[in-house]
């Protein structure tokens, strides 16, 4: 068997006698003292490990970063689904079970972005950017992760082939009742 994470496709293959299992290998998670640290509602990106500014707009209750080529919508959806406005702070508020919706154009064609959430390394999923370089997906957030201050992280390569460690301040909460809301 072989199991492509990077088309969304399984392909089998029957080799005389023997069947094989190859299953991609994800690199190592970066500690977070590895990625920058980023205030709640704020953004920071590393291009080829350096850190580069990035400019951010809040438009519709979503957080829009851009870098280089590189242009990344977030917003909040809860557990079941429904439009969660920014934090008076401006951040994206996440709570367990909910999610993080992400819209990427600019990347490298069917590369991976894979999402984490820091203050401890969680991995959150990957997802693939299609043959034009835009990627749409959805990170869950764990039903644990603790209430307060988090980076969510998108690692990806851009359209230049680089990787980008694109990190976003974000806020968590048990029930979405302990932040000031604001639409924006």
């Amino acid at each position: 068997f072989f199991f492509s994470s990077r088309r969304r496709h399984t392909r089998f293959r029957n080799v005389t006698g023997v069947q094989t299992c190859a299953l991609p290998i994800l690199p190592p998670v970066p500690s977070a003292e590895e990625i920058p640290s980023v205030d709640e509602g704020d953004a920071v990106a590393l291009v080829g490990g350096r850190e580069v500014k990035v400019e951010t707009q809040r438009l519709d209750n979503e957080v829009i970063v851009s870098v280089g080529s590189v242009k990344a919508v977030f917003a909040a959806r809860s557990a079941t689904g429904e439009e969660v406005p920014l934090s008076s702070a401006g951040a994206v508020p996440l709570s367990g079970g909910g999610s993080i919706q992400v819209r990427v154009e600019g990347l490298a064609p069917e590369s991976d972005a894979e999402g984490l959430l820091y203050s401890e390394p969680v991995r959150l999923g990957t997802g693939a950017a299609n043959d034009a370089g835009r990627l749409e997906h959805s990170y869950v957030i764990p039903q644990d992760v603790p209430s307060g201050q988090h980076r969510f992280v998108l690692r990806l390569e851009d359209a230049a082939n680089q990787s980008v460690d694109l990190a976003l301040g974000v806020v968590t909460v048990d029930d979405g009742s302990e932040i000031g809301r604001a639409h924006v």
